[in-house]
């Protein structure tokens, strides 16, 4: 699958060359719920990254470069204007986080972790879905849970 970067240049994305995986973030730029896990996007990227796992972010819109410099995303931005991505993956909501194989085999999608139990109900996480899963996946096990209810705004059809 050819996804179209921030700038317009193609990026395939399966089949990857990442050693473990790609993780993809849905977010939609004005999505409160996506702005504030931004900061833990980019740790788990940071952190995931150096263990083989590629990490890219995914707009559905515009002002997608703009977002992604003002949050200080440190890893890839694509532009998946045609929604494919977003469909392959299964993504509902912003944010959403979905986890492949290198060939794009869906390994895990849902939540990034639990802090937020409804669209204005925050709490201290207790669960890092999104590390769990690269944790198990990265030893060769599965995930713990293959799926879980993402909370955010909802992503255009």
């Amino acid at each position: 699958m050819v996804v179209p970067d921030l700038t317009g240049k193609p990026v395939r994305v399966f089949p990857s060359e990442a050693k473990k995986g790609v993780v993809v973030f849905f977010v939609l730029a004005e999505c409160p719920i996506a702005n504030a896990f931004a900061p833990e996007m980019t740790r788990i990227a940071n952190a995931y990254g150096k263990r083989g796992w590629k990490f890219y972010l995914a707009y559905t819109e515009q002002p997608a470069a703009s977002h992604h410099r003002d949050f200080g995303f440190t890893f890839p931005g694509l532009v998946d204007r045609t929604g494919d991505l977003r469909r392959f993956a299964g993504a509902t909501v912003s944010p959403e986080a979905a986890v492949f194989s290198p060939m794009g085999g869906i390994l895990y999608r849902g939540r990034i972790d639990d802090g937020y139990y409804g669209l204005s109900q925050k709490r201290a996480v207790r669960v890092h879905d999104v590390r769990l899963a690269l944790d198990a996946l990265s030893s060769g096990k599965r995930a713990p849970a293959g799926r879980t209810q993402a909370i955010g705004c909802v992503l255009p059809k």
